[in-house]
């Protein structure tokens, strides 16, 4: 089934648009399918060559690529413009496990450790409305800075994930 979704077209696609090969396109639904493959290779044809126009006047460049690495985070944002419904919600799975993944390495450059247990407790800590240091289940202190810092991430996680932070947590603990 189409999308109907409007989604609009790629630069590659306007420089590759030929309104002959659209005519080609929208006359094959009234010709015989053997004569329509033949004018489907033709449309095809004239899109790809002006594609390889395109490509060799050094076209398809997202604002200066060439000069600096650009984040995947950023390259999916962009893509998603370009996607349908279903597509959408796959790269913001694709982006929230990006984040996460930031996120548990922010936690082991805070922490200096990978134990999930200690990031586990201290975010239930820091759900808490405790001020002052609390301990967590390791007797491992944290102070109220830690807490504040910890209930920024935890802002910054779906709920989803803090729930697989937790159960990655009782997996460890096992």
């Amino acid at each position: 089934m189409i999308d109907t979704e409007k989604i609009p077209l790629t630069e590659a696609d306007t420089a590759a648009y030929d309104s002959t090969a659209q005519i080609l396109k929208a006359a094959m639904a009234y010709v015989n399918p053997s004569i329509g493959r033949m004018m489907a290779v033709m449309a095809k044809s004239i899109e790809l060559r002006h594609m390889m126009q395109y490509l060799d006047q050094g076209g398809v460049s997202a604002c200066g690529v060439n000069n600096r690495a650009i984040p995947p985070e950023e390259v999916i944002r962009d893509l998603r413009k370009y996607c349908g419904a279903k597509e959408k919600e796959q790269l913001d799975r694709c982006l929230n496990m990006m984040n996460m993944a930031k996120m548990y390495e922010m936690y082991r450059n805070f922490s200096g450790s990978g134990d999930l247990s200690a990031m586990a407790s201290m975010m239930a800590s820091a759900s808490g409305a405790d001020s002052g240091e609390s301990t967590n289940r390791d007797g491992n202190t944290c102070s109220a800075s830690d807490t504040d810092y910890l209930r920024k991430m935890q802002s910054m996680l779906t709920p989803e994930q803090i729930q697989l932070i937790r159960h990655m947590n009782g997996q460890q603990n096992t």
